[in-house]
């Protein structure tokens, strides 16, 4: 950010722990990007069910997979198209492990991400690994996902991995 728009935000923001920001106004680009998913909506209803049924699939892949559990606690409503794996164990590597199985699903073909924060909100800082659903997703897909991630976990958390796929 440049030194206007980091201004700008520090005097807006209304509590550091909540990493909240108020303004009065959403911004154009949101607005028409909420605005045109509401009208998808509208005209598909059905895709909040092909949704629904996507996330249900993940959520319970997710809680079936023994290397997920092992290493993780994972967050998330069953019907939430968004998921997070908080470590069970927090280390100093941490992070950096997080991200090196975040890349290895993408070498794999899977995009995944590790939440980033602002190095002043560290009261906000929960490193995880983020996966997110959406309606068009089939279900060898989730399959394909949770496959993949539990061979890049064991790949960079068993002790005697070699760190590649």
């Amino acid at each position: 950010l440049d030194w206007t728009s980091h201004h700008f935000l520090h005097h807006q923001q209304i509590s550091l722990y909540l990493c909240y920001c108020f303004s009065a106004s959403l911004p154009p680009l949101l607005t028409v990007a909420a605005t045109t998913a509401l009208n998808l909506i509208d005209r598909s209803p059905e895709l909040i069910k092909e949704l629904n049924e996507k996330c249900d699939q993940l959520h319970r892949l997710l809680h079936k997979s023994e290397t997920v559990g092992k290493y993780f606690r994972i967050s998330g409503c069953r019907l939430s198209p968004v998921k997070h794996l908080f470590p069970l164990e927090l280390k100093p590597e941490t992070e950096p492990e997080l991200q090196e199985i975040v890349d290895l699903c993408l070498q794999g073909g899977v995009a995944l991400t590790v939440p980033s924060f602002h190095p002043e909100d560290v009261n906000c800082r929960t490193p995880s690994i983020r996966l997110t659903v959406n309606s068009k997703l089939e279900p060898q897909d989730l399959s394909k996902c949770l496959s993949l991630l539990e061979k890049c976990i064991n790949a960079v958390l068993k002790p005697t991995s070699t760190r590649s796929l």
